[in-house]
């Protein structure tokens, strides 16, 4: 019988996956580094959602989902930023402006799947000692602010010729 604290303890390849300046780029060969350690992150906390969480897979395959796009579409390949550089702020400017430039059709049943997505994974990275709780707290709380998105979606929708800078200064992307 296995030890209980042998089994919890991380692999070296899961020890290098849990140290947040793993993830700061400064040049192309780091952002390739460092997107391949966000795929096997993202592997982790799917596995952590079904496992420990007991979610569902077809659930935890959506947060996965989510946290994947906005961690390394949003945050490495657009903004070239650590993903434990995260700020209420990110979550902002994703959900309330990029999500919706970037999407043929947004939509606030695709968003909220993604805020979900998000909300959980930084969860998780405060579970694992990754960021502070308090931060993993403010970003539930951005990714929370549904009616915020919704009007977003609504007033892209909704705009008329020459109001689109105006639009875009209401909820900046950074």
């Amino acid at each position: 019988m296995m030890n209980s604290n042998i089994a919890e303890m991380p692999s070296a390849d899961e020890k290098e996956l849990f140290q947040p300046d793993n993830y700061s780029l400064s040049s192309l060969e780091d952002e390739i580094q460092v997107d391949q350690r966000c795929q096997k992150l993202l592997k982790l906390f799917l596995g952590h959602l079904h496992k420990e969480q007991g979610i569902d897979q077809l659930t935890a395959g959506a947060h996965a989902r989510g946290a994947d796009f906005f961690l390394r579409d949003y945050m490495i390949d657009h903004w070239h930023e650590n993903i434990f550089s995260i700020t209420p702020d990110h979550v902002k400017g994703f959900g309330g402006n990029w999500y919706i430039i970037k999407t043929l059709e947004p939509n606030m049943k695709e968003l909220t799947s993604l805020l979900e997505g998000i909300a959980s994974f930084y969860t998780f990275c405060a579970y694992k000692k990754l960021l502070r709780p308090e931060i993993s707290d403010s970003i539930v709380s951005a990714c929370s602010k549904l009616s915020f998105y919704q009007q977003r979606i609504d007033s892209f929708h909704e705009l008329e010729d020459g109001e689109y800078l105006d639009w875009d200064k209401a909820c900046p992307i950074r």
